[in-house]
């Protein structure tokens, strides 16, 4: 069996963003919010669906990808439209200025995998998943 020991990880991990990136990303949500509310009144209930991410990206990679940033001693790496969505959860100011939270995996439980029956009870079930009797 080969493992991720002999090889390496199947892929690179996650490269956290900097105070300054995560900065750069708050004062986008701040821009937009404060254009949608001069556009429709400060009532307005900002969409952050209706961000431009290409855009956002675009600007993003032109102002820190390929960037050696102060007391940094490796490049910044190119993020995508997703990375750069999924990190917002992670920035609090983000979450107190929008109320976005991260969503839940669909049929994530945690735990194990391929779990057994053991410690389950179902009808006519004891402690080790034997039968105590016949199933009416």
């Amino acid at each position: 069996m080969i493992s991720s020991r002999n090889l390496g990880p199947a892929r690179p991990h996650r490269i956290p963003l900097l105070p300054l990136e995560k900065r750069f990303l708050i004062d986008v949500h701040r821009r937009f919010m404060l254009g949608q509310q001069a556009q429709h009144g400060p009532q307005h209930q900002v969409d952050y669906s209706l961000m431009d991410w290409a855009e956002v990206t675009r600007e993003f990679n032109n102002n820190f990808e390929n960037r050696l940033l102060p007391g940094e001693i490796f490049r910044r790496p190119m993020r995508t439209e997703s990375a750069l969505r999924s990190a917002r959860p992670r920035i609090p100011e983000i979450v107190a200025l929008t109320g976005i939270t991260a969503r839940k995996v669909k049929g994530k439980k945690g735990g194990k995998k391929g779990g057994t029956k053991r410690g389950k009870k179902e009808d006519g079930e004891d402690e080790a998943g034997k039968r105590k009797g016949p199933k009416k």
